[in-house]
């Protein structure tokens, strides 16, 4: 089974519509426990796949596909657009694709891209495992006597009075289990209670002491922390007077060094960026995902210029995004 087929599958079992760009529309639809007259058959629920060869890529799969490997999204679209070129070409050849335990893709006359399920599988995780049952019609003879006889009849009424009298038996002896359990577990808590009263006094002298100590600890500490208050005080006012002179507020174009689902994953490319000498910064787009760029400039001819140096000299994956 192709990687994308896997993750197609994996989403089918959570989503009731997904995209396959360039060849249709998968739509998962809930089918109720059914009977078969005829054939004398169960069939338990079910979700089929209904299919249209209609689709608008909206990049649920390739998200999906990215925030699983942990890879950029764009290496996931590319990863789909290789798996649906492929697709079409099969079909083209041999008018026919089959993916193991899933269904069958086709090619009808006038080119319309068609999806057969396999009729063994079940996207009703509620159901998995559930199998038809044949319908066996029930025989009434009760306990297999096929005659009234006297002996039939002595059995029959000796197993109602066992079990009438086998729950109440059962009652009372529950009872007397209960409230022998009930004084035992009083018994228990009296004594746990003066434990507790007990342990309560220890903990309260020993808070004192440990009150007294953090007391005397945190005036040492709050006059170590108001003389270093200053220092970074002035500190923080350079840095923010260096990071203003480096990020231009204005900037709308931005070389991408990586994109990733992860802000983990944006963090590590980010230092890798800075070390050689770029002043890295992390964007997040309406999608969610991290954006790692090199450099940000608020005019296309300064980025371009810029992302040509860069993929010569650094990053040749490099791109450029207008934000």
């Amino acid at each position: 089974m192709h990687k994308v087929e896997k993750y197609i599958l994996e989403l089918l079992y959570r989503k009731e519509i997904l995209i396959l760009p360039q060849i249709g529309t998968f739509v998962v639809v809930y089918s109720s426990s059914k009977i078969d007259t005829q054939k004398k058959v169960i069939f338990p629920p079910s979700k089929k796949i209904f299919f249209k060869s209609e689709s608008n890529n909206d990049n649920v799969l390739a998200n999906h596909i990215a925030a699983t490997e942990n890879i950029a999204i764009a290496l996931a679209d590319t990863m789909v657009r290789e798996y649906v070129d492929m697709l079409k070409t099969k079909l083209l050849k041999e008018r026919k694709y089959a993916i193991d335990d899933f269904g069958v893709f086709s090619l009808s006359s006038k080119n319309y891209v068609l999806f057969s399920q396999n009729k063994s599988l079940n996207f009703l995780l509620d159901a998995f495992g559930l199998p038809e049952i044949n319908a066996v019609k029930a025989k009434r003879n009760l306990f297999g006597l096929k005659n009234k006889s006297t002996k039939g009849k002595i059995f029959v009424y000796s197993f109602i009075s066992m079990i009438i009298l086998l729950p109440l038996i059962f009652l009372l002896t529950r009872y007397n289990y209960s409230d022998n359990k009930s004084k035992i577990k009083t018994q228990k808590t009296q004594k746990e209670e003066k434990n507790i009263l007990q342990q309560n006094n220890k903990n309260e002298k020993e808070a004192k002491n440990i009150i007294n100590k953090e007391a005397k600890d945190t005036l040492n500490k709050e006059v170590k922390k108001a003389e270093n208050k200053e220092i970074k005080n002035a500190e923080n006012k350079e840095v923010k007077e260096d990071v203003k002179k480096e990020v231009k507020n204005n900037a709308k174009y931005f070389i991408v060094g990586g994109c990733f689902a992860l802000e983990e994953n944006a963090n590590k490319l980010s230092e890798k960026i800075k070390k050689k000498g770029y002043n890295a910064q992390i964007l997040k787009n309406k999608d969610g995902l991290f954006i790692v760029s090199y450099a940000g400039f608020d005019n296309r001819t300064d980025a371009v210029k810029e992302l040509k140096k860069i993929k010569e000299e650094t990053d040749a994956s490099a791109w450029l995004v207008c934000q």
